[in-house]
């Protein structure tokens, strides 16, 4: 499992892109999705648009939204679309670590996992009228896709 410092460090690092794996960074995209919409739904929270900040309803008020780490996801990021995500990501990650045994959330759908291994492919990624998600600049889908689906079956098996 990753923690709010190795996820802080990989996003400081220097940042390369490999278009060559479209297919499998949008497997990864979607996979990010479902699990955030299932995520989203187990913490009782209604959307529905990718990307929402799910650490909003464990963390009790913490944030990630400090200078330094606005300043590292500002050099990472390459559109709104993902410095939003890096943020919920750092979010979420310090909202786990900071829990106590008794009110720690059931974190077993890891749904980040999908999008820290995308960004460690070397993927990017934007978002268009507000449900259509551009990969690598070659490729796309509409997140509806996968929010209007059973959620059930996962897009990527290796994780």
């Amino acid at each position: 499992m990753n923690s709010f410092d190795e996820v802080l460090n990989f996003l400081s690092a220097d940042r390369y892109f490999n278009p060559s794996l479209v297919d499998r960074h949008t497997r990864l995209m979607k996979e990010f999705i479902r699990r955030e919409a299932m995520a989203s739904r187990r913490l009782g929270i209604s959307s529905d648009t990718p990307f929402i900040d799910l650490s909003g309803i464990v963390s009790m008020g913490m944030s990630s939204d400090d200078s330094l780490t606005q300043n590292i996801i500002a050099s990472f990021a390459s559109s709104t679309a993902e410095h939003k995500c890096c943020l919920f990501m750092l979010s979420w990650f310090k909202a786990i670590e900071h829990q106590d045994a008794a009110t720690r959330i059931n974190n077993e759908l890891a749904p980040y996992a999908p999008l820290l291994l995308f960004f460690r492919e070397g993927g990017s990624f934007t978002k268009e009228h507000g449900v259509f998600i551009d990969i690598d600049d070659t490729s796309g889908f509409d997140a509806n896709e996968v929010l209007c689906s059973d959620l059930k079956s996962p897009f990527s098996e290796e994780l």
